[in-house]
């Protein structure tokens, strides 16, 4: 009787551990690339000059880049952009490594930020993805890239 009581505790303690970790865990929705270019606010190929930790007043910090916009295919941005993302992979948040070159999608922020996710294709320029990514952006009408208004630099 003790080694089933036994075996259903243990049974239930795996049960609530494995749910709880997968709660946390990132989840994103299936998209495809019109989908994805059409729900960003800003879609650009950029370097990640500098990378810094951002405490925002909640339990969470985010991390910063600072971006030099190399190209843009959707929405006006600065020369320099931050970007902002949650502070790790859990959360959905991205890691740039400095001096690489991403292709972005990113989403309105505040003033001095916009912000992207694992949810979006972000993406380094490097990968097989972001060579058919970019071949099928640069294929799009320039209606489908009006500029929006123009970001501050983040160094403002």
């Amino acid at each position: 009787m003790q080694r089933i009581i036994s075996s259903s505790i243990l049974a239930l303690l795996a049960g609530t551990l494995l749910h709880a970790s997968s709660a946390a865990a990132c989840s994103c929705a299936v998209s495809t690339k019109k989908q994805d270019y059409l729900n960003a606010d800003y879609v650009f190929i950029g370097k990640n000059l500098r990378t810094k930790t951002v405490n925002v007043g909640d339990d969470f910090p985010k991390v910063e880049f600072v971006v030099e916009v190399e190209k843009s295919f959707k929405g006006k941005l600065p020369r320099y952009v931050a970007v902002r993302t949650e502070s790790n992979s859990a959360m959905c948040g991205v890691s740039l490594a400095k001096n690489q070159t991403y292709l972005l999608y990113a989403d309105k922020g505040t003033r001095k930020y916009i912000q992207t996710s694992l949810c979006t294709r972000t993406q380094a320029i490097a990968g097989d993805s972001a060579a058919e990514d970019l071949a099928w952006l640069e294929r799009l009408p320039a209606s489908l890239s009006e500029p929006e208004e123009t970001l501050p630099l983040p160094f403002q």
